[in-house]
């Protein structure tokens, strides 16, 4: 992750990351993953692990927190692409 200004996964939206994931319930099937993603210490994180991560809650941040902007907003866009990935991953492992 970087730590300049061109940071997608900054502080705020890491802190949102973490407070999303200590509230959600997910399936007994699923993992969470390390309960501050992102942070230092936090070691290797794991297959199923990203699958949640990518696929379960960053969705559930990424919406909740740009889904009001407009789509021509940096944001917006990022939002669109991230969500077309997703997508494409869910079809792609069916």
């Amino acid at each position: 992750m970087s730590t300049g200004k061109d940071a997608i996964l900054d502080g705020p939206l890491l802190k949102e990351l973490w407070n999303t994931t200590s509230k959600t319930i997910l399936p007994s099937w699923m993992t969470k993953g390390p309960p501050r993603f992102g942070s230092p210490g936090q070691g290797r994180i794991k297959a199923d692990e990203w699958h949640t991560i990518g696929l379960v809650l960053l969705p559930l941040v990424l919406i909740r927190v740009w889904g009001r902007l407009p789509e021509n907003t940096t944001e917006g866009k990022l939002l669109a692409n991230f969500m077309a990935l997703v997508v494409a991953i869910e079809w792609s492992t069916r």
